[in-house]
């Protein structure tokens, strides 16, 4: 139901909303509906449609850890749960490797980023404020440089011998 190409704004988002209404009017009395879906922005439909009285089920590709089953609360699929309680050591292992494989999973974390990776394989649409915005202040790498050269390759250390202590902070 939710596609990149009807979610990617808030409009379409709320035109999808409401196109989906039409399906309960739809319904023939003692009728199911069940929606099967990726979630595509962080404010998926999804999230919604427990609101309209539907029951959410989510099977993330991968085991949570267990700082993350907050983010799933009541959805997580109680077989994932159950699995996870068994057995903690799963955390962090794929859910289904006859689909995906460790390294699977890893090229494609890779490949859609951690933001990304979390909404389409792990259906997780409550990102942290670490996936949200992955620019940090961290990362500014600040140097001086004559004006026709500099050098072919800054790298970034966070290692206590690169810090120059001396340097003026502005605020």
């Amino acid at each position: 139901m939710e596609v990149a190409n009807n979610s990617y704004t808030q409009m379409m988002r709320d035109k999808l909303s409401e196109a989906v209404k039409e399906i309960d009017a739809i319904l023939k009395p003692g009728g199911r509906v069940i929606y099967l879906g990726t979630p595509q922005t962080e404010q998926s439909l999804y999230n919604a449609l427990p609101d309209r009285g539907y029951v959410t089920r989510i099977w993330p590709a991968r085991y949570p850890e267990s700082a993350q089953l907050v983010n799933y609360g009541e959805a997580l699929a109680p077989s994932i749960l159950k699995a996870l309680e068994a057995d903690p050591g799963l955390s962090g292992r794929t859910t289904d490797p006859r689909r995906f494989s460790a390294e699977d999973l890893l090229e494609r974390e890779l490949s859609y980023g951690r933001a990304g990776f979390q909404l389409q394989f792990m259906l997780d649409t409550r990102l942290s404020d670490a996936e949200r915005y992955p620019l940090k202040l961290s990362d500014l790498i600040v140097m001086g440089c004559g004006t026709s050269d500099g050098p072919e390759k800054p790298i970034w250390a966070s290692g206590a011998g690169n810090v120059i202590a001396t340097c003026p902070v502005w605020v």
